[in-house]
């Protein structure tokens, strides 16, 4: 349950020429607003109330030493692959490993890094993806932080392709199950929950749509040929404005 967490000066007060003590207003801890004079009301920005309720770990989270931001050409042909930008590198704090030969993919949130994946660039290396932290516990939700509906995606690379559709948010699960603890903890803040997994997974991702709508809330598989990174823009826009 969210909680009161300070007091401050009231904006809609203010133009009534009100609270000139700055204190009418409360900030509850997950994001709302409430002024118990004129009874202003913000609600919860979810995205925000999400990132504070991400799991710690008692054991810091590190990159590799040697991470930088400097990205080797296979890394950029890559991600070019998927229409990714060098912006898109910046805003995601896409990152390189060269003594580990993988891309790496720092979840940070509220300036902590709690988490980070790699992605590696040697053949010989049959590990594709490495992960560090509780990637299953976090909630990373990208994107249009104001949207009430968020997609959810297998992997965080295919989260960014679709979060830039600037209407919606979108979240990786890491992985193509969808429990229903995650349900449960989006409920609060989204209205809508999509499921966009990778064709293979269909089924699943039809189960975890039926499961969203029993608990009260808009949801649809989205299913096609082709992981959601696959796409281009206009693509990805498509298939979710249908």
């Amino acid at each position: 349950m969210a909680h009161c967490i300070k007091h401050t000066q009231c904006p809609e007060c203010v133009k009534l020429g009100k609270d000139r003590s700055g204190n009418n207003l409360a900030l509850y801890s997950d994001g709302s607003e409430y002024c118990f004079s004129c009874g202003y009301y913000r609600k919860a920005d979810g995205m925000q109330a999400l990132r504070k309720a991400a799991p710690r770990t008692d054991k810091p989270i590190q990159l590799p030493f040697d991470s930088t931001i400097e990205l080797p050409q296979p890394v950029w042909e890559w991600l070019r692959q998927y229409s990714l930008t060098e912006l898109d590198a910046q805003l995601h704090n896409i990152m390189w490993s060269e003594h580990w030969q993988r891309m790496i993919l720092p979840i940070i949130i509220d300036g902590q890094l709690v988490a980070w994946q790699g992605r590696s660039f040697d053949p010989t290396n049959k590990a594709k993806w490495f992960s560090q932290g509780n990637i299953h516990e976090i909630l990373y939700v990208i994107g249009n932080n104001k949207s009430n509906r968020v997609v959810l995606t297998e992997d965080l690379i295919s989260a960014i392709c679709v979060s830039k559709i600037p209407t919606i948010c979108a979240m990786p699960v890491f992985g193509s199950h969808v429990s229903t603890k995650t349900i449960l903890r989006l409920k609060r803040y989204y209205d809508t929950i999509d499921v966009w997994l990778d064709y293979d997974k269909a089924k699943e991702s039809m189960k975890f749509s039926n499961t969203i709508r029993a608990i009260g809330l808009q949801s649809k598989s989205i299913i096609t040929p082709k992981d959601p990174k696959e796409y281009s823009y206009e693509e990805i826009k498509s298939y979710l404005s249908t």
